[in-house]
């Protein structure tokens, strides 16, 4: 690369945890830098650049959200042009993973469906790179994206989906261990649970909601200690949900019964024996 890039790259890094003001001094740079290199002098050069401002604008809008985003996932997917699974497949994985991220994260200015599918697209792709056997942490996170992903996809358009979404989280919590990484685990527990619990709410199945309250009561432990107490808060006001729910299953499940049951005859009373 040039020395303008090289310098550029050291920018990135030094800023790469820095403040919204040292972000958009590198992004500035970044988008500097794509106007001496194009994509025509220097593809794999320009790529990179785009990956660069891609992550950079994604960090700084979760400091504040704003049009960052969409243009970080406009640089992920110019990266993407250049970026070969074949030249360089883990790149082009951590690529298409980013670019998913933020995808759904932008999904939440829509009301439909198009960036969660361009979003579940782009993690099954770097699916193909990153395995369970070999980067099992890695992995287990693609699978917990995936099935965050699902989930508002059940919401908007297609319920069934939630049974996927319970497979994904399941898979993410093979991977996932509470002695290794307490704040992972307990929010794949939580997810978990909110797929169960709504799984159970769209079949009124209670064996569903008793497997949510279950997840539930793992990840409300497992805030509490790690002092998560937001977290361990929205997650009481789930189980207080699956509980209800759970509750009036029971009553109407009792009042079927009732309704169902057969009346016994009576046999009648014998007379008793007059005594002298």
């Amino acid at each position: 690369m040039t020395n303008d890039i090289c310098l550029t790259d050291d920018i990135y890094t030094i800023n790469i945890n820095g403040s919204p003001a040292d972000l958009r001094k590198t992004a500035a740079a970044l988008r500097d830098a794509l106007k001496k290199i194009t994509r025509e002098r220097a593809p794999l050069d320009w790529a990179s650049i785009q990956n660069h401002l891609g992550l950079t604008l994604a960090l700084l809008s979760e400091h504040k959200p704003g049009p960052e985003l969409t243009e970080a996932a406009t640089a992920y997917r110019e990266a993407l042009k250049e970026f070969s699974q074949e030249d360089d497949p883990m790149l082009w994985a951590q690529t298409k993973l980013n670019l998913g991220v933020a995808l759904v994260s932008l999904s939440d200015q829509e009301s439909g469906t198009e960036l969660l599918y361009e979003a579940l697209t782009a993690f099954h792709g770097a699916l193909q790179e990153v395995t369970r056997e070999e980067m099992p942490e890695e992995w287990s996170d693609i699978q917990q994206h995936i099935g965050e992903a699902l989930g508002m996809w059940s919401d908007r358009k297609d319920k069934s989906a939630f049974d996927a979404a319970v497979a994904f989280f399941r898979s993410a919590l093979k991977e996932r261990s509470r002695a290794r990484n307490p704040l992972k685990w307990a929010q794949t527990q939580h997810s978990l649970g909110m797929a169960l619990l709504c799984v159970g709410e769209r079949d009124n199945d209670i064996m569903q909601l008793i497997q949510a309250c279950k997840h539930f009561h793992e990840a409300i432990n497992s805030f509490g200690e790690i002092n998560e107490k937001e977290s361990q808060d929205i997650t009481k006001e789930e189980l207080h949900k699956a509980q209800v729910l759970m509750d009036a299953y029971a009553r109407r499940h009792a009042r079927v019964m009732g309704l169902n049951r057969t009346p016994q005859a009576v046999a009648p009373e014998r007379p008793r024996p007059l005594l002298n």
